[in-house]
């Protein structure tokens, strides 16, 4: 099932923008995580994994201009700012295919062993039961290490290519949710597939940011 293309939607995200969007920049595309507020500036930003997208790189959904690059950090930690003045932020992913399409963004929680969460990439879309097997894990590859990762394994896909900086969250009554972290990679792994995410803490401390739980 795809995502409906409109003037607010994952493929096309209009300002005031939401996470867990389609966003692209130079033929690369990716997906946006949470809303942030800098703790340096006081201004909004939306993040997104820090490989997706060169520094100063003007970064779209569907045409409509999201904002640059302000800040990256890559391989270790990967994750990058996105920002321009004169585009709103607000604390709301999209959540389709499911009811609501969207949800708000009221909290934060860490992710454990055990637990079970949701992956909201603009690809594979919101979908919910992934189970964290690991909070300590690695991803090399030729650019190098991204360390202290959390792990979830499950036999059905919950990431795949372009999920990038998406959003992994947990269900919070009806149409809100806790953010946990970031998506940074994957790898078919004992007939299954493996994610791996940034906690929502390594973010805040990697952007020198708070994510932004109110309108």
């Amino acid at each position: 099932m795809s995502p409906s293309i409109g003037r607010h939607s994952r493929l096309a995200d209009a300002s005031p923008h939401y996470g867990a969007a389609r966003i692209s920049s130079s033929g690369a595309s990716c997906t946006s995580n949470f809303t942030y507020t800098s703790n340096v500036y006081g201004t909004r930003f939306v993040a997104t994994a820090g490989h997706c997208f060169s520094s100063g790189a003007a970064v779209t959904s569907g045409g409509n201009f999201v904002g640059n690059v302000v800040f990256r950090s890559f391989p270790n930690p990967d994750a990058e700012m996105i920002y321009a003045a004169g585009q709103t932020y607000t604390n709301r992913v999209y959540s389709d295919p499911g009811e609501p399409t969207s949800r708000v963004v009221t909290g934060k929680v860490n992710p454990g062993v055990n637990e079970y969460i949701c992956s909201d990439g603009s690809y594979t879309l919101a979908k919910c039961g992934a189970q964290i097997i690991n909070t300590n894990e690695q991803l090399c590859d030729s650019a190098g290490c991204t360390t202290n990762l959390t792990q979830t394994f499950n036999f059905d896909s919950f990431c795949q290519h372009g999920d990038s900086g998406g959003p992994w969250y947990q269900r919070s009554g009806s149409s809100n949710a806790l953010a946990s972290g970031m998506h940074v990679g994957g790898w078919a792994a004992y007939g299954g597939i493996s994610c791996v995410l940034h906690k929502i803490s390594t973010i805040e401390s990697i952007l020198q940011a708070t994510l932004l739980t109110t309108a």
